[in-house]
């Protein structure tokens, strides 16, 4: 399996999400019957046109099951309900005590991530350590590789998540 680096990633919302999943449903049960159609054309494909366009219905039907499914392997969920949690379209609103200096960070797809004007995606290093923080609590952000024994780290302090 190939690795999948930042900027495959998908961010679908969870209805996006529940649509191509039933859409796959649906396409599966179509497989189905179109190909219980195909035995009863009998099995002769020559000069049989009704053979021909079951057999390419089915392989269209196919080729759209797996390229839905390649967009759910390479998507995320990224509308939570909890609002407290960084996703996209909202702004992280952090301090770095013992100031009280507000940093503001936009979570943004991986092809508009911009660290210096304060967007970032949904994988970055400051989303995922306050993924499942609550307002008032601390967390540190490990800057480079988290498997430095040393790497260094950067305190901060969770204040609110805003809609942008």
């Amino acid at each position: 399996m190939a690795k999948t680096d930042e900027s495959d990633i998908r961010i679908i919302s969870a209805a996006e999400k529940a649509r191509v999943e039933s859409e796959i449903t649906r396409l599966e049960k179509k497989r189905v019957q179109l190909t219980s159609k195909l035995g009863e054309t009998g099995g002769d494909y020559r000069e049989n046109a009704a053979f021909q366009d079951l057999d390419a219905e089915i392989q269209h039907t196919i080729r759209t099951i797996n390229m839905h499914r390649g967009t759910l392997a390479k998507s995320v969920v990224g509308v939570s309900e909890n609002e407290q949690h960084p996703y996209l379209g909202q702004r992280l609103i952090v301090t770095m005590p013992p100031s009280r200096e507000e940093i503001v960070y936009e979570i943004v797809p991986a092809d508009q991530v911009d660290p210096g004007a304060g967007k970032v995606s949904v994988t970055a290093p400051i989303s995922s350590a306050i993924r499942n923080k609550t307002p008032g609590q601390e967390f540190e952000v490990v800057l480079g590789s988290k498997k430095e024994k040393n790497a260094p780290k950067v305190r901060y302090k969770f204040e609110r998540v805003e809609k942008s």
